[in-house]
């Protein structure tokens, strides 16, 4: 299984098989990947910014390629958060709104533990700072805070988000 943009260059996204159980799967590093003992026909999909990717795989086929967009990364490092928003990072989150598509897409960012950064579509963003607060269920939710950077992430890039 490889993932590739329009031109046939690696994307650096993980593609999983649709409607199966979770497999162990070995990354080959650059968007290649392999998965042992899969059905006759599946359907592979990678997902990034709120878009699905797609490929089918069935007999005689002998490597799938799924064609993908070129991603940007994002990442917010442990840093400290400015005095108005009354936080530290471990107590709160980013709302990173993809500001170019027609449907609304959200992607919530916590801070420091995206090491290597989250895949994005390039495009136009709006990080917005939030509060996280907990339920007793252990679900939690993010409050806006009404703190904002815009943010233009082209492909091939990661940025770190500092506020």
């Amino acid at each position: 299984m490889r993932v590739v943009d329009e031109a046939g260059a690696p994307v650096d996204l993980f593609a999983q098989p649709a409607d199966h159980e979770p497999v162990q799967q070995q990354n080959l590093g650059g968007g290649v990947w392999r998965w042992p003992d899969m059905p006759n026909e599946v359907v592979f999909y990678a997902q990034v910014s709120g878009r699905r990717f797609e490929a089918f795989a069935g007999p005689g086929v002998d490597e799938v390629v799924l064609r993908a967009t070129q991603v940007a990364r994002v990442w917010a490092p442990a840093a400290p958060l400015p005095a108005e928003a009354g936080l530290e990072p471990h107590a709160a989150c980013i709302l990173l709104h993809r500001e170019d598509d027609r449907a609304p897409w959200t992607e919530r960012l916590l801070f420091g533990s995206q090491g290597f950064g989250r895949s994005v579509l390039p495009g136009r963003y709006r990080a917005e700072l939030a509060r996280i607060e907990h339920a007793a269920d252990g679900s939690w939710q993010a409050v806006p805070l009404g703190i904002t950077r815009d943010l233009e992430l082209a492909a091939g890039q990661t940025v770190e988000i500092r506020f």
